[in-house]
Formats: C-alpha cells, sequence, structure tokens
C-alpha cells in the first residue's frame, strides 16, 4: 500500500477526529468505513450509539454481513493480507468490549444501527406518525410516477379550475396533457422547491429577489469566460470585431455607429448588463453546435476575397486569415470552449410581464398539486420517499426548535458514518445535518463521511455533489472535517488506471466548482503499478463496427480471446439498452459459450410465471374474469378470442366457472373450442370450487390436489385454491403470498364476504403481473369495444392482465418475443391462423 495511503487510513481511524473521505472506485472506501465502524463500535456503550448511513439497502446489507463476519472471524487465526489482518484486529478489540458489556451481537444483529438514510427518515417518522403528518402508511412506492400523474391530473381538472392553473394553461397554448406532464415531474422533485416555497411567500418583493439571484448567475458564468479568454488576444478580436461589425453594417445598409447591436468597440465588462455583448462575441466565434469555427463567412462578417478586386480582395485575405489564426490560437487554449459554450443563449437577467406572469401562476398552482398529492396518497394508502424524507425532517424540527426527538437522538447518537456521501440529496443532507446539529470538534462525537464526488450519478434523483464539496471545505454545522484522499485502485490494473487518468483529465473541470456541481478529477494509482498481467496491452480499445452483426461478431472473439487468456476469469458484457443484446446473445449462443444475464430477463416477466400468476388470481378469486379468461388463452387450454367471446356472451355477473361445470352449454363455440374445454375444465372446476379430483386427474398437477384431509370438506372451495399453493399432497401455509411481486395475506384473500372480500379485492388490486396497471380491479369485466371488434377487444382486456404479451400480439397477429418450439407461443383464431394452436 502506497504511505500516501497509509496515512489517510490511519486518520480515518482515529475515533476522536471527524472526517470526510474522497476514495475513487476501487480504493477500498467501504472495507475503511467497516474498519471506522469497528473502531467506534469499540468505545462506545451501547452498539445504538455509532448510527451508520447507506445510500441502497443492498449496500447496507452487505456493510452488516462483513461486520458480523468480522467478529464471528474474530477468533481465527490472524489473515496474511495487510488490510484484512487490519479489520481482523479490530474486530478481535470489538468482540472483547462487546463481550464485556454482554452486547451479543451474533444473536442479535439488528443492534448494529446500520440503514439506508430513506430507512432512518421512516423510523423517524413512525417514532412521531403525528408530528410527522403521515401517519400510518401501509408502504412506500418504489415508482410513484402513476402517484404523481394522477395528483397533476386532479390539480389541471378541478371545477372550476383554479384561476392561477388556468393561467398555466393558456401560457402553454392549453396543452393540457403537458402541463400535466410538467406538474407531475416537479411532484417528483418537490423536495428542492416545497421548503423554498414556504420561505419565499415570506419574501416582501419575491421578484427583485429572484432576479438579483439571475444577475449573479449570469456574472459568475461572464467571469469564468473572461478568465478562460487568453489576454494577448484580447486585441486581435477587437479589431477583427470592428471589422466585422462594419461588413455586416454595410450589408444592413444600417448606420455604422454603433455598427451593430452587440458587437462591442471595447472589451466588456464582467456584468449582467454587458451579457448581450459578450454573447454576440460568443456567437461570433462559436457555431450554434458550441464548437470553434472552422472557418468565417460573410454571415459573420467577413466576405469571400473572390468578390472583390485590387486592395480589396488583399484587405479580405488578410482579415480572413487573421480569423484563421485567432481562431486556432483559441483552439490550442485548455479550458476555453466549455464556460464560453455556457455563453450561447444565456437568459436575460430580468423577466418581461409576461414571463413573471407565468411564474407566479406557477408558484401558486405547486402548492395545490402538492396537497393533491396528499389526498392520493391517503386514497392510495401509499406515499414516496421524498414525503417520507420531508416529514422527517418535520419530526425533528429545527436548530431554533428542536423537536423532542431531536434531543433524544442528540443524547443517544454518538458517531455517524454516512457512505456515498455525494449522492445525497437536499433533504437527506438537512437530515444529516440536523442530526448532528450542536456537535463541536472534541465533544466526543464525530461525523465521518465516505464518497468520490467524480462518480455522483444521480442528479436525477436530486444528489447534490456540490454538498459534498462544500463539507470538505467548510464542514458541517460549523463542525471542521478533516479532508481525506485516497488514491490506491486495488481493483483495475495499471494501463487501465492511466487510460482513465489521461482521458478524464479532459473531461472534468480543473477545479471543484460547488455552485455548478462540478467536480475537479483526481489521478489514481494502481495498486499493481509494474504488473502488466494478462491483456493489459489493450486495456481500452475502440472497435467500430459498421452494423450490430458485425460488432456481435467482435464482441465473441474478444470474449473467447479473454477465456483464452484467463480461464478462470469472469467477463461482463455491459450494454446500455436491453434491445442492444438482440444480435449480441445470439451471436454468444451460436458460439457456443454460456452466459447468465443480469436484470435483462426478469422471472416475472416471463410468460409461463404470468400464466401462473394468472392463475393464481383465478383460483383465489373465482370473480376475477379477466384472470379467467388469461387461464383459458393459456397454452393448457389455448382457446382462441372468437371463443372466448361466445363463452362468456351473455355471462352477466356470474363467474366464468359457471361456464366450466357439469351441463354447461358449449354448443355455441368451435368443435376445436368445444374439445378444449372439455379436457381443461374438469380440472379447472375442480381447482376452482374445491371439489374432488375428476378421474384419471394426478396429483402431481397441482390443478386437481385436494389440502389437507378435511380441508374440502370444512371450507369448500378454499380447499381447492389451497391445494394450488401447497405440494402434492402437502399442508397450505396461509401466512404470505406474492402476486406480481407485492406481498399480501394470504388469509385476507381467500375470505369470503363483506368488509374481508372487499379487503382482499384491494389488495390484491396492486399485485398485478408485469405491465398490468393498477386500475384493473378483481371482478372487472373486459370491455367490449366496437371499433376493435371481439376478438380484439378481449385481446385488450387479457393485455390488462396478463401484461399484454400473448394478448395483445394476438390481436395484432405476431409476437416478436416467440420462439420455435415454444409450447406457449403466440396463438390466433383459427380464421387467422389455421392450425394447431396447443396440444
Amino acid at each position: 500500500m502506497r504511505a500516501a495511503d497509509r496515512a489517510a487510513r490511519a486518520a480515518a481511524l482515529d475515533p476522536a477526529h471527524s472526517c470526510i473521505v474522497q476514495a475513487p472506485a476501487g480504493s477500498g472506501k467501504t472495507e475503511l468505513l467497516i474498519q471506522r465502524y469497528l473502531r467506534l463500535l469499540a468505545t462506545v456503550a451501547e452498539p445504538e450509539d455509532v448510527v451508520a448511513m447507506t445510500f441502497t439497502r443492498k449496500a447496507a446489507g452487505e456493510m452488516k454481513e462483513r461486520v458480523l463476519k468480522a467478529l464471528a472471524g474474530a477468533d481465527s487465526p490472524p489473515p496474511t493480507a495487510e488490510h484484512e489482518r487490519l479489520t481482523w484486529t479490530l474486530a478481535r478489540e470489538l468482540a472483547a468490549h462487546a463481550a464485556r458489556c454482554n452486547w451479543e451481537l451474533g444473536a442479535h444483529p439488528s443492534r448494529l444501527a446500520i440503514q439506508t438514510i430513506d430507512a432512518w427518515c421512516a423510523k423517524l417518522t413512525r417514532a412521531a406518525p403525528l408530528s410527522a403528518g403521515l401517519g400510518l402508511i401501509a408502504g412506500v412506492a418504489e415508482d410513484a410516477g402513476a402517484l404523481y400523474a394522477e395528483a397533476a391530473r386532479r390539480t389541471v381538472l378541478a371545477q372550476p379550475m383554479p384561476p392561477p392553473v388556468a393561467r398555466l394553461l393558456a401560457h402553454l397554448d392549453n396543452r393540457i396533457d403537458r402541463l400535466i406532464g410538467l406538474i407531475a415531474n416537479m411532484l417528483a422533485h418537490r423536495d428542492q422547491w416545497l421548503p423554498w416555497l414556504v420561505r419565499a411567500a415570506r419574501q416582501p418583493d419575491l421578484r427583485a429577489a429572484l432576479e438579483r439571484d439571475w444577475r449573479v448567475a449570469i456574472e459568475h458564468e461572464l467571469a469564468a469566460a473572461d478568465t478562460a479568454y487568453p489576454p494577448q488576444l484580447r486585441s486581435p478580436l477587437l479589431a477583427l470585431m470592428a471589422y466585422a461589425a462594419d461588413n455586416l453594417a454595410a450589408a444592413a445598409k444600417a448606420d455604422p455607429a454603433p455598427p451593430v447591436p452587440g458587437l462591442p468597440a471595447d472589451w466588456p465588462g464582467a456584468t449582467a448588463a454587458d451579457a448581450a455583448q459578450w454573447s454576440a462575441i460568443a456567437s461570433l466565434l462559436l457555431t450554434k453546435g458550441g464548437t470553434l469555427r472552422r472557418q468565417v463567412t460573410a454571415a459573420q462578417g467577413f466576405p469571400a476575397p473572390s468578390g472583390a478586386k485590387g486592395e480589396e480582395k488583399a484587405r479580405r485575405e488578410h482579415y480572413k486569415g487573421a480569423m484563421g489564426d485567432l481562431l486556432a490560437a483559441l483552439e490550442d487554449q485548455p479550458g476555453f470552449l466549455v464556460p464560453w459554450t455556457r455563453l450561447q443563449g444565456l437568459p436575460s437577467a430580468s423577466y418581461t410581464e409576461v414571463q413573471w406572469e407565468a411564474i407566479a401562476a406557477l408558484l401558486a398552482a405547486l402548492p395545490l398539486a402538492a396537497a393533491h398529492l396528499r389526498l392520493v396518497f391517503a386514497a392510495n394508502d401509499r406515499t414516496d420517499f421524498v414525503a417520507v424524507a420531508l416529514a422527517a425532517l418535520q419530526v425533528l424540527g429545527d436548530e431554533t426548535a428542536p423537536s423532542d426527538l431531536l434531543l433524544a437522538y442528540d443524547q443517544r447518537i454518538a458517531h455517524v458514518l454516512i457512505d456515498e456521501f455525494q449522492d445525497t440529496s437536499l433533504s437527506q443532507f438537512g437530515l444529516i445535518s440536523r442530526l448532528t446539529a450542536g456537535w463541536s470538534e472534541g465533544d466526543g462525537r464525530t461525523l465521518f463521511a465516505v464518497g468520490d464526488p467524480m462518480q455522483s450519478v444521480y442528479r436525477f434523483r436530486g444528489a447534490e455533489v456540490g454538498l459534498f464539496l462544500d463539507a470538505q471545505t467548510h464542514g458541517l454545522n460549523g463542525m471542521p472535517l478533516q479532508p481525506l484522499r485516497l488514491r490506491v485502485n486495488f481493483r483495475s490494473r495499471a494501463p487501465l488506471v492511466d487510460w482513465v487518468n489521461r482521458v478524464f483529465a479532459q473531461v472534468l473541470p480543473a477545479a471543484d466548482k460547488p455552485e455548478e456541481g462540478a467536480a475537479s478529477f483526481v489521478s489514481a494509482v494502481a495498486a499493481d503499478a509494474g504488473e502488466p498481467g494478462p491483456g493489459a496491452a489493450g486495456a481500452v480499445g475502440l472497435h467500430a463496427e459498421a452494423d450490430a452483426a458485425a460488432q456481435a461478431a467482435t464482441v465473441v472473439r474478444l470474449v473467447q480471446e479473454a477465456r483464452l487468456a484467463r480461464p478462470e476469469g469472469s467477463i461482463a458484457i455491459l450494454v446500455r439498452a436491453r434491445s442492444h443484446l438482440r444480435d449480441i446473445v445470439p451471436a454468444l449462443r451460436g458460439a457456443g459459450l454460456a452466459w447468465q444475464a443480469i436484470d435483462i430477463d426478469p422471472l416475472a416477466a416471463k410468460q409461463t410465471i404470468v400464466d401462473c400468476l394468472a392463475l393464481t388470481h383465478a383460483l383465489l378469486e373465482p370473480a376475477d374474469r379477466l384472470a379467467w379468461l388469461a387461464v383459458l388463452r393459456a397454452p393448457w387450454c389455448g382457446l382462441s378470442l372468437a371463443d372466448l367471446t361466445r363463452l362468456v356472451d351473455g355471462l352477466g355477473a356470474a363467474p366464468v366457472l359457471t361456464r366450466m361445470g357439469p351441463g354447461a352449454d358449449w354448443r355455441r363455440l368451435s368443435p376445436d373450442g368445444q374439445a378444449r374445454l372439455a379436457r381443461c375444465a374438469p380440472l379447472l372446476a375442480a381447482a376452482g370450487t374445491g371439489g374432488a379430483r375428476p378421474p384419471g386427474a394426478s396429483r402431481g398437477t397441482g390443478l386437481a390436489a385436494p389440502g389437507r384431509s378435511g380441508d374440502a370438506g370444512r371450507s369448500g372451495r378454499r380447499g381447492g385454491r389451497r391445494a394450488l399453493l401447497a405440494p402434492a399432497g402437502g399442508a397450505f401455509r396461509a401466512t404470505r403470498i406474492r402476486l406480481g411481486g407485492t406481498r399480501v395475506r394470504g388469509r385476507s384473500l381467500v375470505r369470503r364476504g363483506g368488509a374481508g372480500r372487499r379487503r382482499g379485492a384491494a389488495a390484491a388490486d396492486h399485485d398485478h403481473a408485469p405491465g398490468q396497471g393498477p386500475g384493473v380491479r378483481h371482478g372487472a369485466r373486459p370491455r367490449a369495444d366496437a371499433r376493435l371488434g371481439p376478438e380484439r377487444s378481449a385481446a385488450a382486456a387479457l393485455a390488462r392482465r396478463t401484461g399484454g404479451k400473448r394478448a395483445a400480439h394476438a390481436a395484432a397477429g405476431s409476437h416478436p418475443g416467440a420462439r420455435p418450439g415454444r409450447r406457449h407461443a403466440v396463438r390466433l383464431p383459427a380464421a387467422a391462423q389455421p392450425g394447431r394452436r396447443a396440444p
């Protein structure tokens, strides 16, 4: 390990000081965080006194697992590796301390306070539900996009329409869909503007305050552009601009004084009043695409020499050549292009009356949208992470009026550790700030943050890397944080690290810019410097192929070469989108290369799983017509869409199951449909009603297997449904099941009558197959659509239930995911595709 890293790591383990560690990829920051956690636990009275917050549940689980593994191995012989031996030593010290305090962490691992920041926010809201204002919520929606859209629709379509919404709608040319989309997007990021709206309401002159902020931002951009321009090239540029201005004025037959508005005679000052002049200079030097001009034409004030003779021709040649030389000199200036590109399209420092009217309407409409969102959350018994974070801040109070809960945590928490600190949002940062408010250097309480600003990629989720950069310089709440920096990369070999150092030094800025959320580049050092290893010569290479097929062939060749070089190694193929694997996967299969897809083809999206989910839905709730239609459409029965329509015609509100019992009339079905239904209906009817197994039905099928002895007699239909979920001849466990990925209580779903049935239907309403929206309720009938026809209408209904994989493509007559030999391939009506649809 390099000496610089050794000193930084030793300082990071000092329990008396607060630190902020910048650690690049592969530097072992997770292990450093665990080592700090072990060291701190050995200094406190209770394990809950040390709080570790991570960014993801996976990171929290991994950290807790590694801590427990270190404790379990404390009695083992010391490892040989230096970093592992240090962890082992710290674990031994902690094990001795825990034994003295009788913690029993092995038996009670939940005492290790390692959670995500979102989990900590939820914990705070549960501790004070009335102060949080959320009540007892059923859960947090992982993707609340549909809830945001519903709240936005309620805001826009409210009757009578609120005046601010009407003004916004007029501003957008009555594009209701666009306004709904904009408001929904704002609701997803309301933690960034909702607290600001509260403060803005107290501003005596909000417009003046906002314009003042605009001026500061614009002048910051102008100062950056002024600094980036070489001083020795100012005079030549002014002379060239005067020449160009004269030519443009003559071409426009305008008064040459001033020749052209915006092109200054002198170098402009870096004030907002001079922004138009800076933009004019930028338009002369840069193209609309933001690149330096290769040549100038008459459109920029430099007419072609071929259009003149004699002295005028020589004059034009001179100025065009001088402008070309200046552009070439600017191209060689590092750091020039980026700040000057930002000058293009620079906004005005003041609002027009029309603009301010729209802003004022938006400021009045957003609180209405936030209120509608709370109602939508209440109606759906769901909330989102933003609401939980804001409620947690509300529970804690503020520095001037701390809540009792905050005071209790202030007395209890001694140390806080933050992982991936570069990805914290403003609300998450506010939580950390309030938990550590009042802390000071030397009072025995410490804050330890670790992260890498260069890896901050969650800006779309509200992450503010500027918070990390600001904490490095100014600390937190007046408490200084010792900045530490790790540089050694243990994960990658030297050629790859050198390539990253060379390329990213040109991509990232040379200095940190917290106000812009831009982190400077910090070079890394490979731990194996001087050890090239296999494949080092081509650590990074570009393979520009003509088409996707050639690209796939190149990928196969590179994989084969890598396997020959390192047969024991693993190979990863990363793509930006699932569609990019369309040619690569068949090429891998054709070459006989075994591969495993990760997050590419989820199990719940496979058609066989969708069919099983539909069967489970149907047996748990016999009134669920869409589920039964999906079951009858599945390959074990394979009814055509035409036969499905005839089967349910005139059924009314009765369950589909009544058309499958003894004596049911199937004469309106096609001969093929009658044959299929005759084979499957007895099995499905027995499973759906809990009756006896038909003659010849195998217990192994699961469809007709009875539950435990006496179940069918005591619970009627419930016994058959239990049998579906139980192994053959086994007992049913009525604890929890998963339908479409969401857990619901099995007893709630099978309860019959009254409120129990409604509860089961409401719970199952959130459990749908992939692609199915939450709007499909149990017992809903497929709506007929005269424009689609009976078969396509049934396909649309099935698509809403099963995700559309079979029914939607059947209506269109194609199935892009069909494979030869698949028994659940697309099946079309006999009229559209003659032949066998299912065995």
